[in-house]
């Protein structure tokens, strides 16, 4: 019965402004796993009694915690953001900023929801609005993560060399 957020603790995650968020919704569980130089960021929300940082955890306990989430939030502006497909491989929708590799990623209303400002207004926004609206169909979710697979990559990488080489031949 929580929200997880992973990563880096770095300012440009933003994982504060999610802690500040809950901090706000004192009924909603957050847990926090990741570590980095940011942590200072967090000194406000330490003494939040629904808020747990674990720090550092091996990719095991990792995939337990995603596993086990209501969902994944992020608010990263980021190019691509492959936690949030990893979240998704564990059938766990995700909750992230609507900017860069999150709108390739997220099936909005499907596999998670995007909300549109990086800010605690728009995290409890999202986190409300997947209160309202649970997406628990983690088979579909699971499957589009499979869209970015390493066999899929490996398959069409070189379905593609072999289409340029017989289209072009060698020269």
């Amino acid at each position: 019965n929580y929200y997880l957020c992973v990563g880096r603790v770095v300012p440009y995650k933003r994982m504060d402004m999610i802690a500040r968020a809950f901090k706000q919704m004192p009924d909603k569980k957050l847990v926090i796993i990741g570590d980095g130089w940011g942590a200072k960021e967090f000194d406000d929300v330490r003494d939040c009694k629904n808020i747990t940082w674990l720090g550092y955890k091996p990719d095991t306990e990792m995939i337990q915690y995603m596993q086990q989430a209501k969902a994944c939030i992020f608010a990263a502006k980021e190019d691509f953001g492959i936690v949030c497909v990893e979240a998704q491989a564990c059938g766990t929708p995700v909750l992230a900023l609507d900017y860069g590799g999150y709108r390739e990623t997220v099936v909005n209303a499907q596999t998670g929801y995007l909300f549109a400002e990086q800010s605690e207004q728009g995290v409890m926004d999202a986190v409300n609005k997947f209160e309202a609206n649970p997406l628990a169909n983690h088979t579909l979710i699971r499957e589009n993560s499979l869209r970015f697979s390493v066999d899929r990559f490996n398959k069409e990488f070189t379905d593609f060399v072999a289409n340029a080489n017989k289209e072009f031949g060698q020269r």
